[in-house]
């Protein structure tokens, strides 16, 4: 799937993976808005109650649209956390709603875009961590590093999980379609040998009858008595040969 085109359709996506996505929303909104407004330093004061708000739905607020449109809802956590980062903040938390986008990238596009993705993240995170000067802040950038690769590799496992059971299914359906191809195959050559079976016997019977017929036509003055063995001798014939096509019929009908 490539990265800026839809994943999925929203017309026919069902109603928990909605709310799944809301709920993913929300405790991104909760996250930003604790941070931005409860975690700030001494020095910038604390934010408005208002500007809280708008810095949490501006992070969280295109993640419904997550698994419907992966690559821009990453763009825009991604532009919004890059204004973000440029906030004087000591210490920043690794933003919610940027890893859960980065997740989606990962688990739901080509591998080389979510690789380029993580790469994007933390370029824009690791910055923010080194606001109080590099030489006490190596251990925020590492914890960032590590976050985002942590993200990184959660959302390759889902995505290499899912390919591979896609796999499962489609050998399995590849192979239910083999097995009944070769189950009507033998199903056509058993019907063919039956009905040359059958060809043959009500041949061979039908010629009996003939020859039969004919030897009884030609003794019925001359010879009665032939005649009549020949005639009993067509009855059996026919009866078997009745029976035979009964028999041959009865195995072609399954």
């Amino acid at each position: 799937m490539s990265f800026w085109t839809p994943a999925e359709d929203p017309g026919t996506r069902r109603l928990r993976s909605w709310v799944f996505d809301v709920g993913c929303a929300l405790f991104a909104f909760v996250a930003s808005f604790a941070r931005f407004s409860f975690a700030q330093t001494a020095n910038p004061p604390h934010l408005r109650l208002a500007a809280a708000l708008v810095v949490g739905a501006l992070t969280a607020g295109a993640l419904p649209l997550r698994r419907v449109w992966p690559g821009p809802v990453f763009a825009w956590t991604l532009l919004v956390t890059a204004v973000l980062a440029e906030w004087p903040i000591r210490g920043m938390l690794y933003p919610v709603a940027l890893a859960i986008s980065l997740y989606t990238v990962a688990a739901l596009t080509h591998r080389a875009e979510a690789l380029a993705a993580a790469v994007l993240a933390a370029a824009v995170v690791i910055p923010a961590a080194g606001q109080a000067g590099w030489r006490s802040s190596w251990l925020p950038a590492i914890y960032e590093i590590a976050a985002t690769a942590a993200v990184l590799v959660a959302g390759l496992y889902v995505s290499t999980r899912r390919a591979y059971l896609a796999e499962l299914r489609d050998r399995a359906q590849r192979l239910e379609r083999e097995h009944d191809q070769t189950s009507a195959l033998a199903a056509a050559v058993e019907r063919a040998r039956i009905a040359r079976e059958m060809h043959d016997s009500v041949a061979h019977h039908l010629t009996v009858i003939v020859a039969l017929s004919d030897g009884a036509l030609a003794a019925v003055t001359r010879s009665p008595g032939q005649a009549s063995e020949a005639i009993r001798g067509v009855s059996s014939t026919a009866r078997e040969a009745l029976a035979e096509t009964r028999r041959l019929l009865g195995v072609l009908r399954p």
